[in-house]
């Protein structure tokens, strides 16, 4: 997983000690020497511009040896056309420029290193604030990204890279799986207004109400909504209900999904309250455990923000 590559550099950042030896390297060798390495207070949430033909080789460990340094330097790895390594206090790294051919296997070939390494990807992507390079591996152009920045200083300018930690899924239609069901809901229309009472007796539903429909045209129809059990037979409403001369009746599944803890809408990044058990509206064939598109709808409460979803068939680019 890509935030494997910034855990493992926020290991050598706590500690006080540079990366790299105090033996003098080879003068050929390419060496960035950075004065500082801080790591952001927060993530960001970047844009997935470009896939480029750079690669990281991150040492595990974090102080290697000229024997270490000698063994990436001095290799002739096909497709690769530039080392450079990258020195901070804390970590080291190898920066790769390729051919833009698939060399990832050849380097693993070719490169050892007692403690072994791991090699990743590095994408153009977009923030509000501007470009920036971020380190990971398997996303795509437009992916939403969460990204770790690392605030890179050297000779009084800085530079921020990023490191993945997730991607993010864009909202407010989202993946969500079904966490289970307390009850179905009904709807139906009546061309003259129907007592709640009745429809409770005759089916014993719950939450019950009985309002005049807001329509285009000149005829008043009424509007009856209820609750049944989530196992109650929706054939067997329907006609009870036919008595009672309510008809173009729908029903739904209420229950529960889970979702990841945030989305990305509008180019934000957007917690969802209570992501592992949203309260969420299905579709008649939801079963427990499927894989469905939810839509999510956030609702400010004061200083707390709710969130519910429903069961949805589109792919949605912005909040509702």
């Amino acid at each position: 997983m890509a935030v494997f590559v910034f855990s493992s550099l926020y290991v050598g950042l706590r500690g006080n000690e540079p990366g790299g030896q105090d033996n003098t390297p080879n003068p050929g060798w390419r060496i960035i020497q950075y004065d500082s390495a801080q790591p952001g207070r927060a993530s960001a949430l970047t844009k997935i511009v470009a896939e480029t033909k750079k690669l990281k080789l991150i040492p595990a460990d974090m102080t290697p040896s000229v024997d270490d340094l000698e063994a990436v330097f001095e290799s002739n790895v096909t497709g690769v056309t530039g080392i450079v390594l990258e020195n901070a206090p804390g970590y080291v790294m190898f920066s790769l420029d390729t051919d833009g051919s698939n060399v990832t296997d050849r380097i693993e070939d070719e490169i050892r290193l007692p403690a072994g390494y791991r090699i990743y990807r590095v994408y153009e992507a977009s923030t509000p604030a501007g470009v920036l390079e971020v380190v990971g591996d398997g996303f795509a152009a437009g992916d939403y990204v969460k990204a770790l920045l690392l605030e890179r200083r050297r000779a009084g300018e800085s530079e921020i890279l990023g490191f993945a930690q997730n991607k993010v899924e864009e909202g407010p239609v989202v993946s969500a799986r079904v966490l289970g069901f307390e009850s179905l809901s009904f709807a139906g229309l009546s061309r003259s207004e129907v007592a709640g009472s009745d429809v409770e007796s005759l089916l014993n539903a719950t939450d019950v109400t009985v309002e005049e429909s807001d329509n285009s045209t000149n005829e008043t129809l009424w509007v009856v909504s209820f609750n049944m059990p989530a196992e109650s037979d929706v054939g067997y409403v329907e006609g009870r209900l036919s008595a009672l001369n309510v008809s173009n009746v729908t029903a739904g599944l209420l229950g529960y999904s889970e979702t990841a803890e945030e989305m990305a809408v509008d180019g934000r990044l957007v917690r969802i309250p209570l992501n592992d058990m949203l309260q969420t509206s299905f579709s008649i064939g939801a079963r427990v455990n499927d894989t469905v598109k939810v839509r999510v709808y956030l609702l400010a409460l004061g200083n707390q923000t709710v969130a519910f979803a429903r069961e949805s068939s589109g792919n949605g680019t912005a909040a509702q």
